[in-house]
């Protein structure tokens, strides 16, 4: 029975150090976000049912299919291995706006501070809220406190999901940048993304063609990150 658990176990606490380097040189990421463009997605399709008033009974099943219905359309992309769900399809558990969820508000583009479950629990309130916000101001201004997406996140493509890929159009791949620039203390990942060429696949951060390149502060966190993965795969192999 032990043997068929799927959980991991982290006997040697090494999972808070790894997530600490980890955040450290690439806030907002993970190894399971293969594909920037989610990024958009998610608040594309939240953004959606803001506007129209879906009701917070709804929220939840409603999203859903709208994610499970774009996996349906990355799946006939040119790029189909970065979609999540490739493989479960209708029986996906693990939904996008999970995995990216704490990396949208990380990168500044979510807002409001509420976990996913919170924001759909929350959402008839936020609504009313932001019609009165409105109402109030006469200009259509629902002010930062009822503001749950970046209001220079770029406007979605009509025909979503259909057509739908992972291609990055220029204003967007900009955007995304502008967003990851403004993470502060700033982190190797705004370097990678503004002075740095496009390279093929890198199997570790301290192999980039570029390293040399990188500010001392980010050198020495990279050698941290270094000595700390070389010594895990030596405790791995001699367990």
């Amino acid at each position: 029975d032990s043997l068929a658990e799927q959980e991991t176990r982290d006997e040697l606490g090494i999972g808070v150090v790894r997530d600490a380097l980890a955040d450290l040189l690439f806030p907002g990421t993970s190894t399971i976000q293969t594909r920037a463009r989610y990024f958009l997605f998610v608040p594309w399709t939240y953004a959606r049912h803001e506007r129209a008033g879906t009701p917070a009974t709804k929220l939840a099943k409603a999203a859903r299919r709208d994610e499970i219905a774009l996996v349906e359309v990355l799946k006939r992309s040119d790029d189909p291995e970065g979609t999540i769900g490739r493989e479960a399809g209708q029986t996906l558990q693990r939904l996008p706006s999970s995995i990216y969820w704490a990396g949208l508000e990380t990168w500044g583009i979510r807002r409001m501070a509420l976990s996913r479950e919170q924001y759909h629990r929350a959402f008839d309130a936020l609504l009313q809220r932001r019609a009165l916000t409105a109402a109030e101001a006469h200009d259509g201004d629902t002010g930062a406190s009822v503001r749950t997406w970046d209001p220079a996140l770029p406007a979605p493509p009509d025909n979503l999901p259909e057509g739908a890929s992972f291609a990055l159009p220029y204003a967007e791949a900009e955007y995304l940048q502008h967003r990851i620039l403004q993470i502060r203390p700033s982190p190797l990942l705004a370097h990678l993304v503004s002075k740095t060429s496009a390279v093929d696949a890198t199997p570790f951060v301290w192999a980039h063609p570029e390293w040399e390149g990188f500010s001392e502060g980010h050198r020495a966190q990279v050698e941290h990150a270094r000595l700390f993965s070389e010594g895990m795969l030596g405790a791995a192999l001699l367990y």
